[in-house]
């Protein structure tokens, strides 16, 4: 497999100063030659800026707004997308500016224009036909995705089209992209699926009894909570699995964390986790992120 160029290596601490953070993102936008509205991910990873993207929790916007670059907001009021007539416009408005015929778009297009949201109310197919466009091709014919070269292909297109980093990748990003039925083949495991398209592993390997140290599970925790960037209260089960951390949750079960001490000597507090119902809650509350 052809190995990517690295970009310049950067002493530790590079990225958190601003001044260094706006010339290499005001560089990049020059190198593109392309409207501000157009830059994605991708564009960031491409140009070796993946570190400063994860400064901004990932944020293509916030990255730009700080440069001095002030996107379109493209966020819509609650419920926009509930409403049959709005999918439909946003939908209809897609293919206009495309210029192509309702056959030859694809999820990509949905991607690259902000859309991926319309996937929550049905299929490519579905979305266009609801649309009101009559669509000539068929679904892929039955026991499509028992031949392996057909499953690396979808897989390939898809890692170079959704423009994140492999280990950045989640089972979200496949269901969006309409290829759930292609994770089946791999018994649910994105990472088989990644492997067998002749990706290289990167998921962290954690020596045994990793997470039975606490100084492991919290900072594992915060991490997370810095990258996701929202309320540590809306954190969910769900965003522990997706980033990898569904063992670490193992270790906030009754009988395992009955024996976690909160304390020196003096404010001795054994079992205190198990005050709070969950394990997300439990995990959250050792690392010190919730009371």
């Amino acid at each position: 497999m052809r190995r990517r160029k690295r970009g310049k290596k950067h002493p530790p601490g590079y990225w958190k100063v601003k001044e260094n953070r706006v010339r290499a993102i005001r560089e990049m936008v020059e190198k593109l030659n392309k409207p501000v509205d157009e830059i994605k991910k991708k564009d960031f990873h491409a140009h070796h800026l993946s570190s400063v993207l994860n400064f901004y929790h990932g944020s293509v916007a916030k990255a730009l707004l700080e440069a001095g670059f002030q996107r379109k907001k493209i966020k819509k009021e609650d419920g926009y997308w509930e409403k049959k007539e709005n999918r439909v416009e946003e939908v209809r408005a897609l293919v206009s500016r495309l210029g192509k015929s309702p056959d030859e778009i694809k999820k990509k297009d949905f991607f690259d224009n902000h859309l991926t949201m319309l996937f929550k109310y049905g299929s490519l197919k579905e979305l266009l036909e609801e649309a009101g466009y009559t669509l000539q091709k068929t679904q892929k014919p039955k026991g499509y995705w028992n031949s392996r070269e057909n499953r690396v292909k979808a897989i390939r297109e898809f890692v170079e089209n959704v423009g994140k980093p492999l280990n950045k990748i989640t089972k979200k990003d496949f269901i969006a992209y309409g290829l759930s039925s292609l994770l089946n083949r791999y018994n649910g495991s994105l990472w088989n699926a990644i492997r067998d398209a002749g990706f290289e592993d990167v998921k962290v390997w954690r020596p045994p009894g990793h997470w039975n140290k606490k100084e492991n599970r919290i900072k594992a925790v915060r991490e997370l909570v810095q990258k996701l960037g929202k309320d540590p209260k809306e954190i969910t089960r769900k965003d522990f699995i997706e980033n990898g951390l569904g063992s670490l949750l193992n270790k906030y079960r009754d009988e395992v964390c009955k024996d976690f001490e909160r304390g020196d000597i003096f404010t001795f507090d054994k079992g205190y986790l198990l005050r709070y119902k969950t394990l997300t809650e439990r995990a959250l509350a050792e690392s010190g992120v919730i009371e």
